[in-house]
């Protein structure tokens, strides 16, 4: 038990430093768009390179973090969840069933709630950008508070992030791919089974070859690449992924995960400004994560107790439930990540960042008013 438990207390840990750095990158992306550097960094990033163009890769910086970079966040994101159902917090059945029905219930309910605000407009796409929660920052958040929270709670929270980026991964797969190539489609499938099959029998130089082979043939299939990264971590072992997840942390954490920030937050005044005209795509993404994740993730968990399919963590209560329900709501990397995809236009783009970093501000806040009143029994 000790050996699950404690690379655990090491991630929660190492999610305070996390959060910290990610929301000084976001102050920083705002920073730089509203000073003189904004056009020539704009530039670098966002410069079409044609020569790749031809070899149908990403054309630019930007491009390159969001569809390639970001693909060893998916990757270690997949081997955490298969860490997690394998010998870790989702491996009982029992520990692992209200996590899952709360994650069900924050998904559902801030989707159908954007799904309601946004019906009949050109934005009902946008539904999958609420689903979210953050890994990194929910933690970091909890853990900056939490020396009252019971540890059952934390582990709650991270198995519930957990699952909700299956979630999104499977959204992103699903419904915010682009027109599927059946050919490369089947030659990642018969790449995949190799990697699974035989990765023990190959050097690992031929592996990481036949990883970005993968990740080649998904993003020309038409399916975002990143998906490599999910599918790359299940096809292999337990112990070679805890090595891989252990090597790949902190890049992903301190250089990934900022660089994709401070790429898709970089908003000038001008825009941050288009917020008071407060559409209702706006309106659906704010009302879903903070007020349909908590709702969803309580009821949910409620009727899930009340049917006997599972309780509540260990030495937590509903205070304690509601604390997480709040932070949840902190959807950032994957709901800015799924923002890119759902939407075409860089206005709608950018009203998209305004609206999560403000649901970012109020989950916040109501986080820190609700503490005080929420003691552990």
């Amino acid at each position: 038990m000790q050996r699950i438990v404690t690379p655990i207390k090491e991630f929660i840990k190492d999610s305070r430093a996390i959060g910290i750095v990610l929301l000084t990158t976001t102050l920083l992306s705002i920073a730089t768009a509203n000073s003189n550097g904004y056009e020539a960094v704009a530039h670098i990033l966002h410069q079409p390179l044609s020569y790749f163009k031809y070899l149908h890769l990403p054309e630019s910086l930007a491009a390159w973090i969001n569809d390639f970079l970001m693909g060893f966040y998916f990757l270690l994101i997949g081997l955490e969840i298969k860490r997690a159902f394998l010998i870790g917090e989702l491996s009982n059945r029992k520990a692992a069933i209200a996590p899952i029905i709360a994650a069900i219930g924050g998904m559902l309910a801030p989707a159908l709630i954007y799904w309601f605000i946004t019906q009949h407009t050109m934005h009902t796409k946008g539904w999958g950008i609420p689903m979210a929660t953050d890994i990194a920052f929910s933690l970091g958040v909890l853990s900056l508070l939490s020396k009252r929270m019971p540890l059952s709670v934390k582990i709650f929270l991270m198995a519930l992030a957990i699952i909700d980026d299956l979630g999104g991964i499977l959204v992103i797969a699903l419904f915010y791919s682009q027109t599927i190539t059946y050919a490369f489609l089947l030659l990642s499938i018969v790449l995949l089974l190799i990697l699974w099959k035989w990765h023990g029998y190959l050097k690992p130089i031929f592996n990481i070859i036949l990883s970005f082979a993968i990740w080649y043939c998904i993003h020309r299939a038409g399916i975002h690449g990143t998906i490599a990264g999910i599918l790359v971590a299940w096809c292999l072992p337990l112990s070679s992924a805890a090595y891989i997840e252990h090597k790949l942390h902190d890049f992903t954490s301190f250089i990934i995960l900022p660089l994709f920030v401070f790429a898709n937050t970089l908003l000038p005044i001008p825009s941050i400004a288009s917020f008071l005209s407060f559409n209702t795509m706006q309106l659906g993404i704010i009302t879903g994560l903070n007020i349909g994740k908590p709702l969803g993730i309580l009821l949910f968990l409620a009727l899930g107790i009340r049917l006997g399919w599972c309780q509540l963590p260990n030495g937590a209560n509903w205070k304690h439930l509601l604390i997480v329900g709040i932070i949840a709501g902190i959807g950032f990397t994957i709901s800015l990540f799924i923002s890119q995809l759902a939407f075409s236009t860089v206005l709608d783009q950018h009203a998209a960042i305004i609206a999560i970093l403000v649901s970012f501000c109020i989950s916040l806040m109501s986080t820190f008013l609700a503490y005080p009143f929420i003691k552990k029994t």
